[in-house]
């Protein structure tokens, strides 16, 4: 009698544990989802206050440094949303087989067939709304606009270097860092768009 009344307050603090530490790993993701929102909100109020200043006061040397704080974004962004996989490939482990070791099973099903008696995070993932157009719109907004013109820039200074083309554009860089610049931004977005398209 003794021993099955520490078995039943063992369970209840483990399950009293558990609840705690879903509810915990829920507001870690809900914090996440919010900290993308702002990083949105940077990336959409910053890059147009970035290049209107740019073309005001025509520093075109300027898009060159845009990539370099987008970059570092995008990957805290990439970071964030690594930790919200893991997260939620935790709390399916704790609904699928921490919960039901705990709580036990209904009699009319068998022990292999386990009861989700919390099974949101296994119904989000099931019908989670997978917009075709999600992934291209985070490309969009954190590789191709902060990085492209900055490319385009470096390539049209390059090819006027090289009499190529005959336009009124001025750098004070030097040719060297254009290159680099072209060559460093083109590698790292396609490694960023390769990293998005994964997560």
């Amino acid at each position: 009698m003794c021993s099955e009344s520490k078995i039943k307050n063992s369970s209840t603090l483990r399950l009293e544990a558990l609840l705690v530490q879903y509810s915990a790993l829920r507001d870690e993701l809900l914090q996440k989802f919010a900290n993308h929102i702002k990083l949105y909100s940077f990336f959409v109020t910053a890059i147009p206050l970035s290049f209107g200043y740019i073309l005001n006061q025509k520093v075109y040397d300027l898009l060159l440094a845009i990539p370099l704080f987008s970059i570092a974004l995008s990957f805290r962004y990439l970071w964030e949303q690594n930790v919200i996989v893991m997260i939620g490939n935790y709390i399916q482990h704790m609904e699928s087989d921490l919960f039901p070791s705990v709580i036990g099973y209904k009699n009319d099903i068998s022990k292999t067939e386990k009861e989700y008696w919390i099974g949101w995070e296994h119904f989000f993932q099931k019908n989670f709304p997978t917009k075709k157009y999600y992934k291209p719109a985070v490309l969009f907004l954190f590789v191709i606009i902060p990085i492209a013109p900055s490319i385009i820039f470096s390539s049209l200074v390059l090819l006027k270097s090289c009499h190529i083309l005959s336009l009124s554009i001025k750098s004070v860089l030097p040719l060297w860092l254009h290159l680099i610049a072209i060559v460093s931004y083109l590698s790292v977005a396609g490694y960023l768009q390769y990293e998005f398209w994964k997560t």
